[in-house]
């Protein structure tokens, strides 16, 4: 799925991204500053991959191994941690009530979306319906796989090359906030 090569450096980005974060939350408290939880061990990467029945995306599983998911990362959406992939009451949330009758929704001719079963979500917003998933068998890029937002806008682009480019470009909206 690509080499270590094409992992971004997550320390730095991260680092970045929680200063951004807090110069945010001081002038828009609809953004509170939050952090990511501490990093996952190879243990709790194994299990969610088990409880998944797939590898986790070679990027996403890079960062969750230095943060475990992060609380209100981005528009009240959270990153989900290795312990709620695959199980758990958000994911629950996600399946039954979100993707799930999305995709029972989907008139035919909608064939540019890919099938359920390839999907699996990487973010949960209570009392949304709006979640970013990744395309476990989706065209790599950079080494990482596409990230599909659930339900898209229309007149919004419906996917991100990969994690790392999710990452980045949540990174240069609160950039932009901060400029204007």
């Amino acid at each position: 799925m690509g080499s270590s090569d094409d992992i971004p450096p997550w320390p730095d980005l991260i680092a970045e991204m929680v200063l951004l974060r807090q110069r945010v939350a001081e002038v828009d408290d609809l953004f509170p500053w939050t952090i990511p939880h501490p990093p996952a061990t190879e243990e709790q990467l194994t299990a969610a991959e088990a409880r998944l029945g797939h590898p986790l995306d070679p990027q996403h599983r890079a960062f969750l191994g230095y943060g475990n998911g992060w609380p209100d990362f981005h528009l009240g959406g959270s990153l989900l941690s290795t312990e709620e992939l695959g199980q758990g009451p958000a994911w629950d949330e996600i399946d039954n009530n979100i993707l799930n009758p999305y995709y029972e929704a989907l008139p035919p001719e909608a064939g540019f979306i890919p099938p359920r079963d390839q999907i699996y979500p990487i973010t949960f917003d209570e009392g949304s319906t709006s979640v970013f998933a990744i395309w476990k068998d989706g065209p790599v890029t950079d080494g990482g796989l596409p990230v599909l937002w659930f339900p898209w806008p229309e007149s919004g682009d419906p996917h991100t090359d990969n994690f790392f480019g999710l990452f980045r470009d949540i990174h240069r909206q609160y950039e932009k906030m901060l400029q204007g």
